[in-house]
């Protein structure tokens, strides 16, 4: 049985969620990738610089599109590592992972690896489960090949 708290999120749901989160990634489809985001917008932190963003849903789309534009799509990979997942007495979910993305910048050519930690809070709304709130690390780029490699 899937755990949970009164009547809040269950780790099934919070996982359901998650591989929502990347099969749309994957596919390279912005519209795919809002289904996880709330009507009103989520909260993104900076860890390092402690910056708070409202990113509503016509900004994420754009932030989604203009990436896509920038690499070459047939090339993309986005994986997750989960390394914990607690519910709230509220109802709401918190999920700590690792992304790992691949990706070959069209502009460099260069194929390159981005890493970093994300930190989610997540709650059901409408009866889907969104993102309210993500807070990122830095992230990481390496360069795996291309021009200079």
């Amino acid at each position: 049985m899937a755990g949970s708290l009164a009547a809040g999120l269950t780790e099934d749901q919070v996982m359901k969620c998650l591989q929502s989160v990347t099969l749309a990634s994957n596919s390279c489809k912005a519209e795919a990738c809002l289904e996880t985001m709330p009507t009103a917008g989520f909260e993104l932190v900076l860890v390092e610089t402690k910056e708070r963003q409202h990113i509503d849903r016509a900004q994420m789309k754009e932030i989604i599109e203009s990436f896509y534009r920038s690499i070459d799509t047939a090339t993309y990979v986005y994986g997750l590592a989960i390394e914990s997942i607690s519910l709230a007495a509220d109802g709401s979910a918190s999920v700590e992972m690792r992304v790992s993305e691949v990706f070959r910048d069209k502009e460099s050519g260069e194929l390159r690896s981005r890493r970093y930690r994300e930190k989610l809070t997540m709650v059901e709304e409408k009866g889907r489960v969104v993102i309210t709130r993500s807070e990122m690390d830095a992230a990481q780029t390496t360069k795996l090949a291309g021009p200079g490699k």
